[in-house]
């Protein structure tokens, strides 16, 4: 099923199924079941008022038909039928039920019990839609016992992770209305090609907008995280890749009742501990490397060291960008041209992170979450995190460090 639908309607049904007592049991395909059968009907009551050119009547609507609508069907052995979903529907606020019906054999006007959707839950909403498309929602699906076996020992962050809830009608809302805006860049590789029709490959910072292609793909990743499809993996550096990763940050904004806390520069700043350096060790501290290295462009700097010089096994000897580092900081590319000569600086760099991020802050139960060089805190605890953080890079690396 694929069809546009409110926001806040998704927002109520969701609610409404994972409050009710008897359905606590479902599974992620259990529940596409069940979400869909509601779906279904809140599209037909929807519809049948569109037909009457007014919402605020109430349709009559025979059993018979929602029998035709919403067949009988099981779950777990246990068999439902319609009616636990209009009460679903019914619990969340987005029908209205007409019970004043009347029927029996002796009685002569009959009628049936009447519907009608409920348009305050949309007027009290961001007016957001969203395209649900099920069978891309709930596909490859992996409940969270599969991934506790997979991954026992990082079995805290991953229960926490199904625990994490965003405002999923704030965030369609905010897409929406800021369509267009830039975005973060981000550094690719593009296969550039000369005059003369030869062809390379070059890391580039290409600029980033967020157009309705992306805003459908940031969508389905939502709603994704939304309906709990989530997935987990973790890299030979010991890194967390996983559903709340892929998340963007502008939608991480929405993860209700967190804040998020990060490490400005974090795998530059381990590097700091690798080298002598006293000046790169001083702008480090500062939060002042990217600026310095990009002469004042952030993201440009952000770029070079990453690009050109963490993420590339290739030695930096000579060039535009190896002049400059060495104009900043003398000897620092002498330094990590050694150590790339026996090791992989960027596998090193994330080990190194991941000891930090994975093995000991993921584990804490005041950190709701990691990204990588992020935790997103309960808003209360945020300034005990950010003491805790700069407590581990100080008793780790002996070094200071800046947080966002």
């Amino acid at each position: 099923m694929k069809t546009v639908f409110p926001t806040a309607v998704i927002t109520q049904i969701t609610k409404s199924i994972k409050n009710d007592y008897k359905l606590t049991h479902l599974d992620n395909k259990d529940f596409d079941k069940i979400f869909n059968k509601c779906i279904n009907l809140y599209y037909y009551i929807y519809m049948k008022n569109m037909d009457l050119k007014e919402t605020n009547y109430f349709v009559d609507i025979t059993s018979a038909t929602f029998h035709k609508l919403s067949p009988a069907f099981r779950i777990k052995g246990k068999r439902y039928n319609y009616r636990p979903m209009l009460n679903i529907l019914n619990r969340a606020g987005v029908i209205i039920i007409n019970d004043s019906y009347s029927s029996g054999k002796y009685i002569k006007s009959k009628y049936s019990k009447s519907y009608r959707i409920n348009k305050k839950v949309i007027k009290n909403s961001e007016l957001s839609e969203v395209e649900i498309d099920t069978k891309r929602i709930f596909s490859d699906y992996r409940d969270i016992d599969f991934w506790l076996n997979k991954y026992k020992e990082h079995n805290i962050i991953i229960k926490k992770a199904y625990q994490i809830e965003v405002n999923l009608d704030k965030a369609i809302s905010f897409m929406n209305l800021n369509k267009g805006m830039e975005l973060k860049p981000k550094s690719i590789k593009k296969k550039i090609t000369t005059k003369e029709g030869k062809s390379f490959t070059k890391t580039v910072l290409d600029t980033r907008f967020l157009t309705n292609e992306r805003i459908l793909k940031y969508t389905n990743t939502l709603l994704k995280f939304y309906f709990k499809n989530l997935w987990f993996k973790v890299s030979d550096e010991g890194r967390l890749y996983y559903s709340l990763t892929a998340l963007p940050s502008i939608l991480r904004d929405f993860i209700e009742g967190c804040d998020e806390v990060d490490v400005v520069a974090s795998q530059p700043s381990i590097l700091a501990t690798l080298v002598d350096c006293e000046a790169y060790r001083y702008d480090i501290e500062n939060g002042d490397v990217y600026d310095k290295i990009g002469e004042g462009d952030r993201s440009k700097g952000k770029h070079i060291m990453f690009s050109k010089i963490l993420f590339s096994n290739k030695q930096l000897k000579s060039g535009e960008y190896h002049d400059r580092i060495e104009l900043l900081y003398p000897g620092l590319m002498n330094q990590i041209n050694i150590i790339k000569e026996n090791n992989s600086l960027w596998e090193l760099l994330q080990s190194l992170e991941a000891s930090i991020f994975v093995d000991i802050l993921s584990k804490m139960d005041i950190v709701e979450y990691i990204v990588h060089d992020s935790v997103g805190v309960n808003n209360k605890n945020k300034q005990m995190v950010n003491s805790i953080i700069k407590e581990i890079y100080n008793d780790k690396f002996n070094l200071n460090i800046q947080l966002n």
